[in-house]
């Protein structure tokens, strides 16, 4: 009869702790993430659910223990499109690139600038390069509270924590 050491009783054995550190690094089993085809499979997968993070590979899922957000975004810019509207963007440090909701901006507790990623509701955290990228974009109403303007229309973001620094 063969031993059982999983934790599914089964067999199988059970899956490793997955976590995702602060930088948007990911981890299994305190190892890098290091073979490209899984990390995107990872990042693809990875989902909010009954406020946890989840990894969801078919009828699988695993949690994640999650630092701070699981993404980072290395860079903002602001593209003219064909139509002459302004489109925030941002470069997530998994190498794509996602179109900002500005009504998601929302600064935490330090001056940390977060937001959420477009149909998936998972949180970016600004890396320091794409605050100061984003900042020159950024404007002071008269009440001091900061507001991102495209096209003519101003998106506020959610707490005034920001520093004028």
């Amino acid at each position: 009869m063969m031993e059982d050491n999983g934790a599914h009783g089964d067999g199988r054995p059970s899956a490793p702790h997955i976590r995702i550190d602060r930088d948007g690094n990911w981890f299994a089993d305190g190892n890098p993430v290091a073979h490209e085809k899984i990390l995107r499979l990872f990042q693809q997968s990875l989902v909010f659910e009954d406020g946890r993070h989840l990894l969801r590979i078919g009828n699988e899922a695993n949690p994640v223990a999650v630092d701070d957000a699981p993404f980072v975004a290395r860079q903002f810019f602001v593209e003219n499109t064909e139509d002459g509207t302004d489109v925030a963007r941002l470069t997530l440090n998994d190498g794509l690139c996602a179109e900002l909701d500005p009504e998601t901006l929302r600064a935490a507790e330090g001056g940390a600038l977060y937001c959420s990623l477009p149909g998936r509701g998972l949180s970016v955290r600004f890396s320091r390069a794409a605050l100061s990228q984003m900042a020159k974009f950024l404007e002071r109403d008269e009440s001091g509270a900061f507001y991102l303007e495209l096209n003519g229309n101003r998106r506020y973001i959610e707490t005034g924590t920001l520093s004028e620094d």
